[in-house]
């Protein structure tokens, strides 16, 4: 059997760095729910480095994440808390203002 190329994986999670204030929820449009299973996911392989860690690829990344440009909202999806169980479930985002996060 062949061995697999994957020796080690690390996980990053790459997110807004700019803070947006903390416990701010952001509801999601109709357009966001429409398209919620067609977001982009990427996974990306490099060669290990003795040199390159996990802490140059966080400094490289920070000024990428406060361009005008790249605005987007980072946090999970929740659904709003109505003790009224024939109310309507509003899903929407609580922002959790994090940055760059590897593992």
């Amino acid at each position: 059997m062949e061995a697999s190329p994957v020796t080690d994986m690390k996980i990053s999670s790459v997110v807004p760095a700019s803070m947006t204030g903390e416990n701010k929820p952001r509801h999601l449009t109709a357009m966001d729910l429409a398209v919620k299973l067609h977001y982009v996911r990427a996974v990306y392989f490099f060669k290990g480095t003795r040199d390159f860690t996990i802490v140059d690829l966080n400094h490289i990344t920070f000024p990428l994440l406060d361009l005008q440009c790249y605005d987007h909202v980072t946090g999970r999806i929740r659904i709003l808390d109505n003790k009224n169980p024939s109310a309507q479930a509003i899903p929407y985002i609580r922002c959790n203002d994090m940055t760059v996060a590897c593992a």
